[in-house]
């Protein structure tokens, strides 16, 4: 196998678990913004340092490199994230081990679609609360004064929100083992 093509199979099969090995990342880093630029540091180093990989398991390869880039985020940012001892990443660690299999990899990829369907029930202000809150990281104090509400209201929208997106995925999830 040329450079080329090995290049191109890390790529694939990096891409090809980039939930996971997000996720894995989010659990090391505690931060969405920062998993997803050690993801883009490591598909950059991967396909960089592709001829040191030998035939064997590519995904634990590119899980080591992941950590790696992770570590190097939590050290250059060591006054912004609030991470706990060796101990704590080695449970995220170990915890994420069974991540990497095919099953999970199915069990994440029926999880997001199931989830992207209910998100699909939301409509104007409580996906607008939902979105700024989880994926923008707005506080709620921010959002209250944005869109006019109290503290308490957006509270409460988010948490009526995450009950209705809980029932709806468990009923989705329950129909899709039948």
């Amino acid at each position: 196998m040329d450079s080329d093509e090995k290049r191109e199979m890390i790529l694939r099969q990096a891409l090809a678990d980039q939930q996971v090995m997000t996720g894995y990342a989010y659990g090391l880093v505690q931060d969405w913004s920062l998993a997803k630029d050690a993801f883009q540091e490591m598909l950059i180093a991967a396909t960089t340092k592709s001829d040191s990989f030998k035939a064997g398991n590519l995904t634990g390869w590119l899980r080591v490199i992941l950590k790696r880039k992770c570590l190097d985020i939590i050290k250059s940012r060591k006054s912004e994230i609030q991470f706990a001892d060796e101990e704590l990443m080695t449970l995220v660690d170990n915890s994420m081990n069974g991540m990497f299999d095919e099953e999970m990899k199915y069990q994440t990829a029926v999880q997001k679609k199931v989830l992207e369907e209910c998100m699909q029930n939301l409509r104007g202000e409580t996906l607008e609360i939902l979105v700024a809150f989880y994926r923008d990281k707005v506080s709620c104090d921010v959002l209250a004064e944005k869109l006019g509400k109290t503290v308490n209201s957006i509270w409460l929208t988010l948490s009526r929100t995450r009950k209705a997106l809980r029932k709806c995925a468990l009923e989705k999830m329950a129909l899709e083992d039948n």
